[in-house]
């Protein structure tokens, strides 16, 4: 229904700022109504663009305070009543008798969204984005009587035109984040920064620091908002609670058009690692086709004997029909088996592990460390690498359960038999789904991204790990790792120190600190027989190299010392985070 308009000349006459407003959009429509945006020079496409831009700001955060005004009035009572009740002079019966009725219901519509929405010409939800933004941004009203906005400094950006609504938004969304996790004067300090890095000003939180002085965009903003939460809160709790880790999940969904959606969750650290896998096989530089690739059929020609034509249609049926291999069997048996076995060494090109299975020879897991090792350098030489071939032969060999849809000895899981994991399904699939790209990392046939295997590299200051305070984070990934999951990192993975100056630049590059090699892994390995909490059945190949004492407390990658011991990934996990 469309709204009527007021009666009440007097208040629904313009005042001096809609008589402004009115003027500058003559001026502007007088302005742009001639232009031909085609024949611009390039500078001059560009000023026009920052110039409507600087405009458009102006009228957009005007746009959300009016909305926010509209509907705020439209919620409760018109501007009269509320004038009446802020008096405080009037009772219950008189305020009543003012005509307690809103806005939108004056003006014949049901709700200010609606008012809002038919006048402005625009959709519900953007008049909801509005409001959102608005609500924190704008002036607050309590009977009449005005407040403070809830985020003051968005406030005064977005009416003078500093901030865009989009920027806005993003800096609303952090600072509601950290809202109930950090204290107030911290908050304030994140409100006037990212402020200050929206609308490009250099104040007393951004001088001297590099891109002090530049706009950032949203999505720069939304990387600093991270950054400043991984500082400020970076378990998401308030000083005193009790930190509540959120876990990696995977599931199926149900079945929709004859085929099965993912539903899942991961957290920095898996995304990371299952994304280096992606990346490299998606990288240009792969040499290794994507799993799953139907290969192109080549022609190669070669000189031959000329002959007649009854001796060509002679010589092709003997080979085709009267020439058997070494064990007699017949040409046709020979080229299956030989396509069964170029399959498997599709999975892991030059892994003689894959040659090894086609020919049913009982796969060595040590020995191809040792191979893997020497291709892919410490990536492998620390976790050593899993055989395609191997984990089917393990998993015929085990049987699968059709009841329960797992191997009998479920070789993948990462605790399978374990009371004390409490993860649902879905989280063990999680798990699983990370031990597979982890293990995939390490294969021979996985493509190599600067000459080496898909590594996770994590940067962390020296002095936030040792003083267990901070973060670290990774190069592409925008979500940050706690300390805890960086010491787990460094004691399967090992360290390199880098030393930089004040503006970035490297000032040393420290040697690599060794991490537990192939053969150290082979010996706790034979030794603790897997991983080593009791109940855990997770065999040697899925653990991770763990060090009793940790590296910052002195601890050696020894061996001989029994500084070195196999827990599985789960376990590991427990055991840095305490």
């Amino acid at each position: 229904m469309a709204p009527m308009f007021m009666e009440n000349t007097g208040e629904a006459s313009p005042n001096a700022v809609i008589v402004a407003v009115g003027q500058a959009r003559e001026i502007l429509l007088k302005a742009l109504g001639s232009v031909s945006f085609g024949s611009l020079g390039d500078e001059e496409s560009l000023s026009i663009l920052l110039a409507l831009e600087s405009v458009g700001r102006v009228v957009d955060g005007a746009r959300v305070l009016s909305t926010t005004d509209v509907l705020r009035r439209s919620e409760y009572l018109d501007a009269s009543v509320a004038t009446t009740a802020a008096t405080m002079t009037a009772d219950q019966t008189e305020i009543e008798a003012a005509g307690a009725v809103s806005l939108a219901r004056r003006l014949g519509c049901r709700s200010g969204l609606v008012l809002v929405s038919t006048l402005a010409r625009l959709s519900r939800s953007e008049v909801r984005q509005r409001a959102s933004l608005g609500k924190n941004a704008g002036e607050r009203m309590l009977l009449g009587r005005p407040l403070a906005p809830t985020y003051p400094v968005v406030g005064e950006a977005l009416q003078g035109g500093e901030l865009g609504v989009e920027q806005a938004r993003v800096i609303v969304s952090v600072l509601d984040g950290l809202r109930a996790s950090v204290l107030v004067d911290d908050l304030d300090r994140v409100e006037r920064s990212l402020v200050a890095s929206a609308s490009g000003a250099i104040t007393p939180e951004t001088e001297g620091l590099p891109g002090a002085g530049i706009a950032f965009a949203p999505e720069l903003l939304r990387q600093q908002g991270i950054a400043w939460q991984a500082r400020l809160a970076p378990d998401g709790c308030a000083p005193g609670e009790a930190t509540a880790e959120r876990r990696s999940w995977f599931a199926f969904g149900g079945l929709n058009n004859g085929g099965y959606s993912l539903n899942g969750w991961l957290t920095t650290l898996d995304r990371a690692i299952i994304g280096t896998v992606f990346d490299a096989y998606l990288s240009s530089a792969a040499v290794n086709p994507v799993p799953g690739a139907v290969p192109r059929a080549t022609v190669a020609f070669h000189e031959t004997e000329p002959c007649e034509l009854s001796d060509a249609d002679s010589t092709h049926n003997d080979e085709t029909d009267g020439i058997t291999d070494s064990d007699g069997n017949d040409s046709k048996a020979s080229t299956s088996t030989d396509s069964s076995a170029s399959d498997v060494l599709a999975i892991g090109a030059n892994d003689d592990r894959g040659a090894q299975a086609s020919n049913n020879v009982p796969v060595e897991h040590c020995e191809s460390g040792e191979q893997t090792g020497g291709q892919h350098g410490q990536a492998d030489d620390e976790n050593g690498p899993i055989g395609h071939a191997q984990g089917y032969e393990q998993g015929c060999e085990q049987g699968y359960d059709e009841r329960t849809g797992a191997n009998a000895g479920q070789a993948l899981s990462l605790c399978p038999q374990e009371p004390a994991d409490t993860r649902s399904i879905s989280e063990k699939q999680a798990g699983i789904l990370r031990a597979v790209f982890e293990a995939a990392a390490r294969q021979p046939g996985t493509p190599t991204m600067g000459g080496a295997a898909p590594t996770v590299l994590v940067h962390i200051n020296i002095n936030d790990l040792l003083a267990d305070r901070g973060a670290g984070w990774i190069d592409g990934i925008d979500g940050p790792l706690t300390v805890k999951q960086v010491d787990e990192l460094l004691c399967a993975g090992g360290y390199q120190p880098v030393l930089f100056g004040h503006k970035g630049q490297v000032l040393h590059l420290g040697d690599s600190n060794r991490f537990f090699t192939a053969s150290q892994r082979r010996a706790l390995a034979a030794r603790d027989g897997g991983c080593v909490i009791p109940g855990c059945t997770v065999p040697p190949h899925l653990t991770q190299a763990h060090h009793v004492v940790p590296w910052r407390k002195g601890g050696l990658t020894d061996i001989d010392n029994d500084n070195g011991t196999l827990p599985g990934p789960s376990h590991h996990h427990v055991i840095h985070r305490g």
